[in-house]
């Protein structure tokens, strides 16, 4: 009798910590796929209003936006199958006549355990407009990661936007180098795809 409390407080603290994993390794997808597709709505849309060549309000890009966004994560397939999912798009700045566009997106859903769950992605994307259009894709990682912590689509001949700092508990962050070796500063420029990873 002993024996069998011990297996079924053991096979329920292995299905609880299976239903933990896959708790967080579904929130780690929705997250990348978010950022995934935010970034490139945002890039899209940019290009789009600046190609228009008429004035585009920011409600009329955050409009366009959110449409782009739909259609990349399947909005409405989602919300078939997920009653609690949303998403929400907010335009932090929009000026097409200077080519910037960012924004963050917040997508609430629900786990398989019935819990809200929310992930949110911020994108940003310039275009100088009266320069050709030339634009690469800046990445920035942590080590030991296969996934951007931050992407953006620069225009050539552009600076690099430094994304936050980041922090790891009981390590000081040292800078941005790219794949040469090069630190990144603030007169680094976009001639190139470039990724950069954070050292300690």
């Amino acid at each position: 009798m002993k024996n069998l409390m011990i297996g079924l407080i053991m096979a329920l603290i292995t299905g609880l910590a299976i239903m933990a994993l896959m708790i967080i390794s579904s929130r780690h997808q929705r997250e990348k796929e978010l950022e995934h597709a935010l970034t490139f709505a945002v890039s899209q849309t940019l290009r789009s209003a600046v190609r228009s060549g008429k004035e585009v309000s920011a409600r009329e890009m955050e409009n366009r936006l959110e449409e782009g966004l739909n259609r990349r994560l399947k909005v409405e397939q989602r919300k078939e199958k997920d009653k609690a999912f949303s998403l929400k798009v907010k335009i932090l700045k929009a000026d097409a006549d200077k080519g910037i566009l960012s924004c963050r997106a917040e997508e609430s859903y629900s786990h398989m355990n019935g819990k809200r769950g929310r992930v949110s992605a911020e994108a940003t994307a310039l275009l100088e407009t009266e320069a050709k259009e030339t634009f690469y894709q800046v990445n920035f990682f942590l080590p030991g990661e296969d996934t951007a912590i931050r992407s953006y689509t620069l225009q050539k001949g552009s600076r690099v936007i430094r994304p936050r700092d980041p922090e790891i508990e009981g390590k000081s962050f040292s800078g941005w180098f790219d794949t040469n070796g090069r630190k990144l500063t603030d007169e680094s420029l976009v001639n190139e795809n470039l990724n950069y990873l954070a050292y300690f």
